[in-house]
């Protein structure tokens, strides 16, 4: 999870993988973080909260609940200097912008609907709308025809919302299919209950509602980035999975590869599926 603002997850959430942010950094009580805390300002760490990785905040003192369970973290009573942070996650959210120009300049592809009101199935390929929403309980299928590359590239101008309790889902396809939701100058909504697969980036903010998943193909973690602003997750929220593992999507514990992983798209380019 990455984002150019604050970051917060709310109570009993998980993320496999780690929080980035530029501003202020917030997990909700008996929340789960399987890596790094990171934050241009301060970390705030509920209670029960189990961090699997170090806690850094550049903004003050970290207020970490003494019942939480933390791998390391600054002294609270002399922080460090930690601009290294704040310079780290603005070069992430840097990346994140040249991602979104990248998958921006494979094209529009095939125009969506505004919104998904009826089940829906698609072929791999590009897909573009000005703004794209599914309605509440739909289930949007990406059909593979077995191959184990296939990509789904989505070019949203503004919004992007899943509908609370909608689904995507994925048939027929390898583990190193890949699927990216790319809100290029708006933001993204998940609703409550929602699910969702692939990689989500958004100019603006991302918000994930409570009981949400963002998941991916296989072991590999989904992931969230905003490129300016902040991201927050809701109660019992997943993001990525715990023991999810790197794989053709990038890992949320590892932003920095998003860059390569755009520039070998342009290279290498995807397949797209014959289906009608």
């Amino acid at each position: 999870m990455l984002s150019g603002g604050v970051a917060t997850t709310g109570a009993n959430s998980l993320v496999g993988g780690s929080v980035l942010a530029n501003g202020a950094v917030t997990t909700g009580d008996n929340g789960d973080v399987t890596g790094d805390v990171w934050s241009g300002g301060f970390a705030t760490i509920g209670a029960n909260s189990d961090i699997g990785g170090n806690v850094d905040g550049d903004g003050g003192a970290n207020v970490i609940s003494a019942s939480a369970n933390v791998g390391s973290q600054n002294d609270v009573n002399t922080p460090p200097d930690l601009s290294a942070v704040r310079t780290d996650v603005l070069a992430e959210a840097q990346q994140v912008k040249d991602a979104q120009v990248a998958l921006f300049n494979k094209g529009m592809g095939t125009t969506l609907a505004a919104t998904m009101t009826t089940n829906t199935t698609l072929a791999a390929g590009i897909y573009s709308a000005a703004s794209f929403s599914t309605t509440a309980g739909t289930t949007l299928t990406l059909e593979g025809d077995g191959s184990d590359d296939l990509s789904w590239i989505f070019n949203i101008a503004d919004i992007l919302a899943f509908g609370g309790t909608s689904k995507i889902v994925m048939t027929n396809v390898g583990a190193n299919a890949s699927v990216y939701w790319n809100s290029y100058d708006g933001y993204i909504s998940s609703g409550d209950g929602s699910s969702v697969i692939g990689t989500l980036l958004a100019k603006t903010y991302i918000m994930i509602g409570a009981n949400a998943s963002v998941l991916n193909i296989g072991t590999s973690c989904g992931a969230v980035y905003s490129a300016t602003s902040y991201v927050t997750a809701g109660d019992s929220a997943i993001i990525g999975g715990k023991g999810c593992s790197k794989g053709t999507v990038v890992s949320v514990s590892e932003p920095a590869s998003l860059g390569l992983l755009m520039a070998a798209l342009a290279f290498l380019g995807f397949r797209r599926s014959q289906k009608a």
